[in-house]
């Protein structure tokens, strides 16, 4: 079992390498450039397939920006809403009436007698 790998290390000593001789070919070549042009489409490929996709997630990216600004938009118009709408009011009459009337009392004649208060 040990004569073989010492066989193989006295064959590689004794043989030389002319390196004028050893070269990759024609067929290296070949192999190279085959390498380069299935690399060229298949990068080709990935390209038009991820174009699309980048498009798309900058339209999501810009149409959630523009619901934020839809919602701070209309969490400011209602802000203002709530401070205008705001009542002092102590419950002494019914809202929007503008009468002094209590907001339990249903008969007209309480009602009138409320006014002249």
């Amino acid at each position: 079992m040990n004569t073989l790998p010492v066989s193989a290390m006295v064959l590689a000593d004794l043989t030389e390498l002319n390196t004028d001789l050893v070269t990759p070919g024609v067929l290296g070549f070949l192999v190279i450039f085959g390498i380069a042009l299935v690399l060229y489409f298949l990068m080709r490929s990935m390209t038009s397939k991820l174009t699309p996709l980048a498009e798309k997630r900058k339209a999501e990216k810009a149409a959630q920006e523009q619901d934020t600004q839809e919602q701070a938009a209309q969490e400011q118009d209602t802000a203002g809403k709530d401070v205008a709408d705001k009542d002092t009011d102590t419950g002494d009459r019914p809202k929007g009436t503008g009468k002094d009337v209590p907001a339990t009392s249903t008969d007209s004649e309480e009602q009138t007698r409320g006014t002249s208060r």
